[in-house]
């Protein structure tokens, strides 16, 4: 592929995958402190809305306050309800 200029994205199969979804590697488990790390890294408008499951370090006061600084608002998934599903 042939690069001209600045990079918007890395192509995954037919597709490039824009800046702020590259893929990280971490050896070990995320935590609180890894996840703010990785918002301040986020190339983000300050409007954008960040979708989170109910893993425990995505709702520390350190990880909402980071998302706070940066503009981002966290909406967070419902928790796992099978009797939702099955009705």
């Amino acid at each position: 592929m042939a690069s001209h200029g600045k990079s918007h994205g890395i192509p995954w199969g037919s597709h490039v995958i824009p800046p702020p979804l590259r893929p990280r590697y971490i050896k070990g488990a995320v935590n609180s402190v890894l996840f703010a790390e990785f918002m301040q890294t986020l190339d983000t408008d300050q409007r954008d809305v960040v979708l989170l499951d109910n893993l425990s370090s995505h709702g520390t006061t350190l990880v909402l306050d980071t998302m706070a600084e940066r503009g981002l608002t966290p909406c967070f998934l419902p928790p796992y309800t099978p009797i939702l599903i099955y009705q």
